[in-house]
């Protein structure tokens, strides 16, 4: 985004915009500080039970990843079209 498309921004979608930043830097600061702590703790002989907590947290944050044989995973003409909702689109208009 350009410094001209940014003057151009509504002002509460540009503080929108700034608070959602805030929050991914956020978001970063306190995995960063959650590692930091799990390593600590996990170089005192007898907490060596915290590293392994923490992998298997982050194993499941990251999830299961599925190999699909043979699967058709094109999309349908219906999918890339999708029907446009009014309703939801002047809900989302009146939040600005």
């Amino acid at each position: 985004m350009s410094p001209r498309d940014t003057l151009r921004t509504p002002i509460r979608m540009f503080w929108f915009m700034s608070r959602q930043l805030c929050r991914m830097e956020a978001e970063a600061d306190l995995r960063a500080l959650r590692l930091g702590l799990n390593i600590q703790a996990a170089s005192v002989p007898s907490n060596e039970s915290h590293i392994t907590s923490f992998e298997q947290s982050l194993l499941l944050e990251l999830g299961d990843v599925f190999k699909l044989d043979g699967a058709d995973l094109t999309p349908s003409p219906a999918d890339l079209e999708p029907e446009f909702d009014r309703a939801g689109f002047e809900s989302l208009r009146m939040m600005l």
